[in-house]
């Protein structure tokens, strides 16, 4: 079954928002998860702002792009903030469009504007920001004479209803997606007296906090004696002083060295990639035939539900036996598999990693090499699993033929 693709948003891009993107977003996240953001609001009917349902192979063929290119770009959108993506039990996907930051919100982002200085130099940090600004016009002698709500409309008991529901309307991009894995936020809540904030725990204060934390890599002690000193002597609490010291104390505790955000080492990608694909996405991508994804998508299903393996570990089980084979062999080949890798101390996404890229199985750190990687072996002299599963094969075969 193919993989379906519907996408929604609730406002149309303005010209503002085309520059931000390219000025603001384009140096952070590359052209090319840019060339897929404006693409997928290219797919949107200008009045409903939904497209029209798309399959994964029809949106790849007018992007011309590979599936890794669409993935990796969808992923960058998402950590940015100008995407969510939803997927239901079929694996279809509901892609929600959010509007990028404006110049002011981007620049002052605690993580967003470090992250950009970081990765454009100041000097021209300054003057994209200097893009942003408008004059100054000085009220400072002048009357607002402008005429309160009151003083031109009066109230009129009305039973009437309110309407809700999911109206067009900007909803702009939260900022940067950052995990709170790392960061007991409820834990900082509760040593923290959240009646000094004026409108109470929002949750753009949430983010706040999670996000001040992240880019300074601040302690829990740290956070807390920062909100302390972040309440006026009114009793009330300033998020802005909040930044603000959050900064100072990054600059102190590191000699004033400049913030600089890097991207992960990729070296790694490979595990987090394969630990994380769909069933769909993998075999896709090793196959790159829709027809074989179909034939094979449910025995790759049964595999994933009867192993006593995370899938990561199983997709590279897959990615090896398909490697080997061009194909995807019975359940029992796989069965007969897991437990030769568990007898040999194959139990985490890494250590199944090592093993398909080099042989080598991590149990006690000893070296047991594959047959096939001993190129002192005349001939292929296959594993007793391999022997068992192929039997299984023929017997199935057989049976069924």
């Amino acid at each position: 079954m193919e993989t379906k693709v519907n996408i929604y948003s609730k406002v149309s891009l303005s010209l503002e928002d085309n520059n931000c993107l390219i000025l603001l977003y384009l140096p952070l996240i590359g052209s090319e998860p840019v060339i897929l953001y404006e693409f997928l609001n290219a797919l949107l009917d200008k009045q409903t702002l939904t497209s029209k349902t798309y399959t994964i192979d029809e949106l790849l063929t007018l992007l011309g792009w590979k599936l890794k290119k669409f993935t990796d770009s969808r992923s960058r959108l998402e950590a940015i903030g100008l995407l969510e993506t939803y997927a239901d039990r079929n694996n279809n996907y509901k892609l929600f469009i959010k509007s990028p930051l404006t110049y002011k919100n981007f620049i002052k982002d605690c993580t967003f504007g470090i992250y950009l200085k970081s990765k454009i130099s100041e000097p021209l940090f300054n003057k994209i920001a200097q893009n942003a600004m408008l004059p100054n016009v000085s009220i400072k002698d002048d009357t607002n004479i402008s005429k309160h709500f009151e003083e031109v409309f009066t109230f009129v008991l009305d039973e009437t209803e309110c309407i809700d529901g999911n109206f067009r309307g900007r909803k702009p991009s939260r900022g940067a997606n950052i995990s709170t894995d790392g960061f007991d936020l409820d834990l900082f809540i509760s040593k923290i007296d959240s009646n000094y904030m004026r409108d109470g725990l929002t949750a753009e204060l949430e983010k706040k906090f999670t996000a001040t934390q992240y880019t300074y890599g601040l302690t829990m002690e740290q956070m807390i004696n920062l909100y302390n000193e972040s309440v006026t002597n009114d009793g009330v609490f300033k998020i802005d002083t909040f930044v603000k010291k959050a900064i100072n104390t990054f600059n102190y505790l590191n000699d004033n060295h400049k913030l600089k955000f890097e991207e992960k080492d990729k070296s790694n990608d490979v595990i987090d990639i394969f630990a994380s694909k769909s069933a769909h996405e993998l075999l896709l991508e090793l196959s790159g035939d829709e027809t074989f994804v179909s034939l094979n998508i449910n025995k790759v299903r049964k595999i994933y539900e009867t192993l006593d393996y995370e899938p990561g570990i199983i997709n590279f089980m897959i990615m090896k036996v398909y490697k080997d084979k061009r194909s995807i062999p019975s359940l029992n080949y796989f069965v007969k598999i897991s437990e030769t890798w568990k007898e040999n101390g194959i139990y985490s996404v890494e250590d199944a990693y090592k093993y398909t890229t080099t042989g080598e199985y991590p149990l006690n750190n000893n070296k047991r090499i594959n047959p096939k990687y001993n190129t002192n072996n005349k001939g292929y002299d296959i594993e007793d699993w391999q022997k068992d599963a192929l039997n299984d094969i023929w017997k199935e075969e057989n049976f069924n033929g």
